[in-house]
């Protein structure tokens, strides 16, 4: 995953060569533009200062409006058919275009009004769009994502508030290293277990490093497009002091680097609900019967929301097998704690 920084200047270099190209247009300069929500304002207003003082008096613009759940389309002020002349051109404006459905819809909503010859722009738009604006500035891949126009550029980060531990990988040195006390169901497990797993299952186990002890760890696994927690948990003295919260969160900061799409993995059903705070949802009502050990429930997270992989809001059928490694005895996650994991968005400085 890449991130890609357009600042002030270069949202105003875009929106410069843009605002030339539609002069060329001549007769066909579209006088009505169509923005999509505040960032798309944001484009606009840009793009109308590339014209000076003639521009307001020659454009007249209409906010807009997309639900992405209801897939509903709406203009923000009264609009019909009477507003436009036959032939008009207009321009339609977006920020990002992740699959294309919001543009998709404004172009249906237009036509619905008799508007057919619509010019359409994007600053940024992701490689597997199912539209393709006439104009454009950044295309990016799927897995990017893209901070335009931000006065301060945000880190990644584990933790916030005290107490501040290291977050390491497991190596060899820590089979000697001092654990707190794991909940169930990992009471007992070692660093040696911890060790076992990731040579047998191509497992990763990182652990977090508190006061000389280690505090906490989670253990995933990537295969094809899926990021698999095989094992997350925090030591009971150490619980509600948001270590669970930073574990997770690089798993899923982790897997989005390696272009996963989903977090999966089973959760012992008391801890259901903590996963549920973080997003996760069940698959298919997917469950797991291992008699004393008690029930787990399959579980899913969608970390690339806007991929290819979602088209106007269906997400594809999958073409692999969901995975865990079969009989690892850490294939049993319990939520530590609450705590809001890192989810990364195109952000966008609106004014």
């Amino acid at each position: 995953m890449k991130t890609h920084f357009i600042g002030h200047e270069e949202v105003a270099g875009y929106t410069l060569d843009l605002a030339r190209r539609l002069n060329r247009l001549g007769s066909d300069f579209p006088e009505k533009w169509i923005y999509l929500g505040p960032s798309g304002k944001v484009i606009a207003d840009e793009l109308l200062h590339q014209f000076g003082p003639s521009g307001g008096q020659r454009v007249f613009a209409i906010g807009a409006l997309y639900d992405r759940k209801t897939k509903q389309f709406s203009f923000t002020s009264g609009v019909s058919s009477s507003d436009f002349s036959p032939g008009e051109t207009v321009l339609l404006i977006d920020s990002a275009i992740h699959t294309g459905s919001s543009l998709l819809a404004g172009l249906r909503a237009l036509a619905a009004l008799g508007v057919h010859n619509v010019l359409t722009y994007s600053l940024v738009v992701k490689r597997g769009a199912e539209l393709v604006p006439t104009y454009f500035g950044v295309l990016i891949d799927d897995w990017d994502r893209a901070l335009f126009q931000l006065e301060v550029i945000p880190n990644n980060r584990l933790a916030e508030s005290a107490p501040f531990g290291t977050l390491r990988l497991l190596t060899k040195e820590h089979v000697r290293a001092r654990f707190g006390a794991l909940p169930p169901p990992f009471e007992g497990v070692s660093a040696g277990d911890l060790l076992y797993n990731d040579e047998a299952y191509g497992l990763r186990t990182y652990v977090y490093e508190l006061e000389g002890t280690v505090a906490g760890f989670v253990s995933f696994a990537k295969r094809e497009d899926v990021a698999f927690i095989d094992a997350w948990a925090t030591c009971t003295e150490f619980q509600g002091r948001g270590i669970g919260s930073a574990t997770l969160r690089w798993a899923e900061t982790w897997a989005r680097s390696a272009q996963c799409r989903t977090v999966e993995l089973w959760a012992a059903e008391p801890a259901v609900p903590i996963y549920q705070k973080y997003n996760y949802r069940g698959v298919g009502g997917r469950v797991m019967d291992l008699g004393a050990a008690g029930l787990f429930h399959r579980m899913e997270k969608h970390i690339m929301h806007q991929g290819t992989g979602v088209i106007d809001g269906v997400r594809e059928k999958a073409t692999r097998t969901p995975w865990h490694p079969a009989g690892s005895r850490l294939n049993r996650p319990v939520g530590p704690e609450q705590g809001a994991p890192i989810q990364f968005s195109f952000r966008k400085r609106v004014r």
